[in-house]
Formats: structure tokens, C-alpha cells, sequence
């Protein structure tokens, strides 16, 4: 009985030393159909079970110092995506890590590029599109919704507001991420520089999707300038 408890207390004991898998989702946020073949997609990953206070496993420095393949396009080689377009997998021609998160709870945004099989129906959309993504981290860990098929949202062709709102979110999020990132890498002196100038570019950006021009909604526009604005923020290099 002795002996049970000993065992049972040291097992115990050893788990709260022993850091938690993650326990990844991963959700396609965008569509973007204007160069097909070549799709490109936003997707979000997130390890739903780890610790607010861990480290991420796909910091930016972490990524950048993995060995990258031709299964891992750069310039993100911390996860690899494999796309079934229910043909079998698709080619993913290119994938960048658009945001530096520091804790496992933070939200992933991986911008990829892939050469799909689409084709136009009767009236020139590209509808009821489906697709199962399977995500691989650098521990040959996958996403537990990899076997789920996900529509590819078209957000600027959707009139539905939930929709809106949950990408506006994500858009939201993103370009705070990706703006944060970049200001922490500038001196004191650019990082006030660069402050006024995304104020002037939010100013700007309400401006232009208040008037909702050309038949778009408010939010569409929103989504596709803050989009647009956190890829530039990403993907720009950090001025010396």
C-alpha cells in the first residue's frame, strides 16, 4: 500500500515537470481566389491546452533557426500544411509566419500560397469550396481537426455579418500582433515615427471603408485593408 503511494505521489510529481503537447487547432480564415490556380489562404493555429505562461513553439526566432525542406517551404519552417482538396493533397507552393507569438496561447497566422484544382461554376464564382488542412509541427505533432472538411471563405463575396465580425477579429488581432512585433524591433526614436504613421493609416483606412463604396461592405473593406496593412508590417524588413 506503502509502495502505491510512493509510486503514485513520484508519477504525480513527475507530470507537473513534464510541459503539456500542444494541442493544436487550425482554422482557414481567408480565401483569396484573385491569382488562381495559385489560392492563397489565411489560417490561424492555435494550441488550445497550453499554458498562458509557456513559451511558444513557434516563436519567430524558433522557426527561423529550423532546417527548412521542400515539404517546408520558408520562410516559416516550424509547421509544414498538407491541403486536400479531396483529390488528394495539393501542392503548397509557399507559407509565411505572419506574427512573433511568445506564449503557447497565442494565436498563429500563417499566410500560405498552394496550386489548387478549382474551377469557375455557370455564373463565375468559385462556391462550396471544401478542403481538409492538416498541420505538422517540428515535433511531428498535427492539428486534431486535420480529418474535417473546411470551406474556404470568400469574405469579400459573403453577406453574412457573423462572418464578418469573426474575421474582422482575426484582422483585428493580426495587425496588433504584427505591429507590435515590428515596433519592438525598432529604437525609441522610429518607434514614434512609426506610431503616427499607423494612426494616419487607420484614420485613412475608417475613411475609406465608412463610404463603402462600389457596392462593398463596411466590414469587407475593413477586413481586406487590415489584412493587406498586417502582410506589409509582417513581411517588411526592420529599417537599421
Amino acid at each position: 500500500m506503502i509502495k502505491n503511494i510512493f509510486l503514485l505521489f513520484g508519477t504525480m510529481t513527475l507530470a507537473c515537470f513534464v510541459q503539456a503537447e500542444p494541442f493544436y487547432t487550425a482554422k482557414i480564415l481567408q480565401a483569396d481566389y484573385a491569382a488562381v490556380p495559385d489560392v492563397k489562404l489565411l489560417v490561424r493555429i492555435q494550441d488550445v491546452e497550453g499554458g498562458s505562461e509557456e513559451p511558444s513553439g513557434a516563436s519567430r526566432a524558433t522557426c527561423m533557426k529550423a532546417n527548412k525542406s521542400a515539404a517546408q517551404p520558408g520562410p516559416d519552417p516550424c509547421f509544414s500544411l498538407e491541403l486536400d482538396e479531396g483529390e488528394g493533397n495539393v501542392r503548397v507552393t509557399k507559407q509565411t509566419l505572419l506574427n512573433d507569438p511568445q506564449r503557447s496561447t497565442d494565436p498563429i497566422y500563417i499566410e500560405l500560397i498552394y496550386r489548387s484544382r478549382v474551377t469557375k461554376n455557370q455564373y463565375g464564382y468559385y462556391d462550396n469550396k471544401t478542403v481538409k488542412l492538416r498541420v505538422v509541427d517540428n515535433n511531428s505533432l498535427n492539428n486534431w481537426d486535420a480529418d474535417l472538411l473546411q470551406s474556404l471563405p470568400q469574405v469579400t463575396m459573403s453577406q453574412d455579418r457573423g462572418i464578418y465580425h469573426l474575421v474582422l477579429a482575426d484582422a483585428d488581432a493580426l495587425l496588433n500582433s504584427a505591429y507590435r512585433d515590428k515596433a519592438n524591433r525598432l529604437s525609441q526614436e522610429k518607434r514614434e515615427v512609426f506610431r503616427e504613421v499607423q494612426r494616419a493609416w487607420m484614420k485613412n483606412r475608417d475613411l475609406e471603408c465608412n463610404s463603402a463604396i462600389f457596392g462593398e461592405f463596411s466590414d469587407a473593406c475593413l477586413i481586406r485593408l487590415t489584412l493587406d496593412r498586417a502582410r506589409q508590417i509582417a513581411v517588411a524588413p526592420t529599417p537599421k
